[in-house]
Parts: C-alpha cells; structure tokens; sequence
C-alpha cells in the first residue's frame, strides 16, 4: 500500500460524452486533493485517476491533475465571482470538486452533470472530465474540469495500485449494501407482523363489537316482542269483557225491572166468584215473595180481601 493512499477518495460517476449522442458511460474516480495548491499554486491542488467503461469488456484507464493556479482560473470562470483572495478561491474550487466528485459537501441536494470530451476526436489519449451544477433557473456552470492521459501498458504500477483498492473498497461497498438490504428486509417483515398483528387485533375488536350488537339487538326484540304479546294479551282480555258485558247487560235489565218494588196505586173493577169487587193498589209485590195480599176499597166492601199465601188465594 502507497503511503499516501488515505489521502485518496474514492466514487462512481455516470457521464455523459458531450455534443455527441453516445449513451452515458460509468466512470470509476480515484480522487486526491490537495491543500498544498491553495497555499501554493504552483503546486498540485487535485490529482484523479479514471477508469473508463468504454463497452461492456473494454476499460481505459487514465490519469490526470490539476495546479492551484489551475484550480483559481476555473473557480474565477464558474460563472460566480468570488472577492477573496487567490488561495482562498483555490479553497473554494477544491471545496467544490470534493462536493461534486466524491459527493460530500454541505449541499446534499445540488443537482451535478459530468461530461467527458475528448480532445481529438481520432485520439483518445486526452480525456476531459468537467463537473456542472445545475443553477436553476440559469441552467449549467462549470465548478471545474480535469485533463487526462490514457495510461499505457507500461504503467501497469499504477493500474495496480488504483485496481486493488478500487476492488476492496466496492468488496466492501457490497458487503455494506448486503447488510443494509438484510436490516431493511428484517424491518420489514417485522412491521408486516406488526401490521398482521394489528390488522388482526382490529378485525377481534370489530367482531366483538358486532357480537355484542347483535346480543342487543336480540334482547331488544325479545323485549319489543313481550311487550307486543302483553299488550295483544290485555286486547284480548278488553274484548272478552266487553262481550261479557254486552251480553249480560239485558239479563241485569230484565232482572231489575222484574225486581222492582211497585209504588204505584192501581184502579179498577174486577169480579171474584163471580161477583164484582173492587180492586185496591198492591201494597207488597216481590219477586221471591210468595205472599201477595189484595184488599178491596174502602167504598164498596171494608171487609172483602183476597189474600194469597203460599200460592194459595184466600178470602177471609
């Protein structure tokens, strides 16, 4: 392992090839930068190593860097003015490609495009790689670019040395990816039990609450159902009194006229053996007396009278 291996970073990019309509192609970045451009440019502020998907087998390794004065004149170009002093634009610039390259910035929801152009079209020695940010509503700026040469056969060293831990650190990237897809998988099935669990809890509370409407609606009816037969029952018992009353209504009616105690003085002539007698009013007339005594009037005999008793007429 180099010694200035942890200075390196590392990240894939998919990029575009610029002004062409080549399909986007994946780039693997080995990525140093340095603060010694920002205090002294001339010296290297940023150093990258490439690796191409050119087609499916086909990869082209490449390597580049870029000076601190560089790095000033692109960050004075990006479009954005900076009223600071040269080293600190330096800053500003390495601030920005660390941002856009690697992904760690303060701005985790920019929005960056990467293009790679070739410098002759019939040479692909020379490879540019530029990073934008999209600045709504303005459209693209170039924060920095960063020209490389394809590495030769001969530089094998170096194709090993950014290989190896390329390998390790994507091994490692796997690794990480597998584990969090089996913490996220184990979460979700605990909260589909959760869920299940609930769900069923829900559908418990419901059935018992339908259960226990129905055992009230049931003692309801029950109710209305005694109540309908009680009152159907007394109906019934009104009718029959009545009835009962109207038939005995004209037996009371005979009854009380038979048993009527008769007040009223009755006139007239009659016979009795044969003779004509006066007959006086009836003094007592019952129905469950077997006495009836008849007088005669005072006008025509005092001493002539009738007298029945016990069912026998008797002349005194």
């Amino acid at each position: 392992m180099e010694a200035d291996e942890p200075s390196f970073e590392f990240s894939t990019l998919k990029c575009q090839w610029s002004l062409t309509d080549s399909p986007t192609v994946t780039v693997h970045l080995k990525v140093a930068f340095c603060d010694e451009g920002a205090d002294d440019q001339a010296r290297m502020a940023l150093q990258v190593t490439a690796i191409v998907n050119m087609s499916f087998d086909d990869y082209v390794v490449y390597t580049g860097f870029v000076m601190g004065d560089k790095a000033a004149d692109q960050s004075l170009n990006s479009g954005v003015q900076h009223d600071v002093d040269e080293s600190t634009i330096v800053r500003i610039w390495l601030r920005d490609a660390r941002a856009a390259l690697v992904c760690s910035g303060d701005k985790p929801s920019a929005d960056y495009e990467y293009h790679l152009r070739r410098e002759d079209v019939d040479n692909d020695q020379l490879l540019t790689l530029a990073w934008k940010i999209k600045v709504r509503p303005f459209g693209l700026a170039t924060l920095g670019t960063v020209q490389m040469r394809k590495v030769t056969s001969t530089m094998s060293v170096t194709c090993t040395s950014f290989i190896t831990p390329l390998i390790r650190l994507l091994s490692a990237e796997r690794k990480q990816q597998e584990l969090s897809d089996l913490a996220a998988a184990e979460c979700e099935r605990r909260l589909s039990e959760d869920n299940r669990r609930l769900l069923n809890e829900l559908r418990s509370m419901v059935d018992s609450r339908q259960l226990g409407d129905q055992r009230l609606m049931a003692r309801f009816v029950k109710v209305l159902n005694a109540k309908k037969q009680r009152i159907t029952d007394l109906q019934q018992k009104l009718d029959d009194l009545k009835l009962e009353h109207n038939v005995l209504q004209p037996l009371v009616a005979a009854t009380s006229k038979q048993g009527k105690v008769a007040g009223r003085r009755r006139q007239g002539r009659g016979t009795c053996r044969s003779q004509p007698r006066s007959i006086c009013k009836i003094r007592r007339s019952t129905i469950s007396s077997q006495d009836i005594k008849w007088c005669p009037s005072s006008s025509e005999d005092e001493n002539a009278s009738l007298q029945c008793i016990n069912g026998k007429i008797q002349q005194p």
